[in-house]
């Protein structure tokens, strides 16, 4: 779902996989209080959002590589699969958050608004425990630099380097925290 700025009505539009969708988000499931057709909501999101952030952390989600006959015999699967996965099953190694999340998401009702600002929180507070400072160094913008440097340090001297956005330029980049 998305609102349309100017009416700011809500509007269905799918551009998930079935891979990252939610549980209720799936035809052939139908989950209490979600009237017919089943048009995914901003709960929906938030846990779609959640299984992405899980694949981030685990690599691979349980309901991966799933074989079927048929692409709705497939859904099928994915979709049983994702509601018979306990969420703490899902998030097991990882910090509480993560289950805390998904549980919240999973728990909303049909025409429910998350609370962003807890959602929010959760994490923010999750980073402070971890330690972690707001450096604005990321993991694509270190790798980035890592490649740079064997680059620069195996003799690659004189080639052109690229920026974020892929354009060439003659001018190596030795420091891209500001990307």
């Amino acid at each position: 779902m998305f609102r349309n700025r100017t009416d700011k009505k809500e509007a269905a539009s799918l551009t998930s996989s079935s891979k990252m969708a939610s549980v209720t988000s799936a035809p052939t499931r139908a989950r209490a209080g979600t009237p017919p057709p089943y048009p995914p909501r901003r709960r929906d999101d938030m846990e779609s959002l959640g299984y992405v952030l899980m694949y981030f952390n685990r690599t691979s989600l349980p309901w991966q590589g799933l074989k079927a006959a048929t692409k709705k015999q497939k859904y099928e699967k994915i979709s049983e699969k994702k509601m018979s996965t306990p969420v703490e099953v899902l998030c097991k190694g990882f910090p509480a958050e993560f289950a805390m999340y998904l549980n919240y998401c999973r728990g909303l009702r049909f025409e429910e608004a998350p609370d962003y600002m807890y959602l929010r929180q959760l994490f923010r507070i999750l980073f402070r425990t971890l330690n972690h400072q707001y450096d604005y160094t990321f993991d694509w913008t270190m790798l980035k630099q890592k490649a740079a440097q064997q680059a620069a340090s195996s003799g690659g001297q004189g080639q052109q380097a690229q920026t974020p956005t892929g354009k060439q330029t003659d001018k190596p980049k030795s420091n891209m925290k500001g990307f």
